[in-house]
């Protein structure tokens, strides 16, 4: 599924940048084929966000589907302790592997 999604996104580039070094193409479909693959990426970005947010509404949000304001409180708190981890696993200076 990853060799798909790289080989996609390859397709893409290199699709764009066909566009861009063409002098046959007009300026301004070559900054809407820039755009239409920025757009891509962060649709991408974007993704990872959404199933994160689903995944935290499945674990702390129980049966009803719908935050309450203690299971709300739960997953800040669990946000700030995994952020907490990281801190003091990189940041600290302790060697991570």
């Amino acid at each position: 599924l990853v060799v798909v999604a790289v080989s996609a996104f390859a397709v893409k580039l290199v699709a764009t940048g066909l566009k861009l070094i063409s002098p046959d193409v007009r300026p301004l479909f070559k900054w809407a084929a820039v755009v239409a693959l920025l757009n891509n990426c962060m649709g991408c970005i974007a993704v990872g966000q959404v199933l994160q947010d689903r995944l935290f509404l499945f674990v702390f949000a129980g049966q009803d589907t719908e935050y309450q304001d203690d299971e709300r409180a739960l997953r800040d708190v669990y946000r700030c302790r995994v952020s907490r981890e990281i801190w003091k696993t990189f940041a600290e200076g302790r060697d991570p592997w």
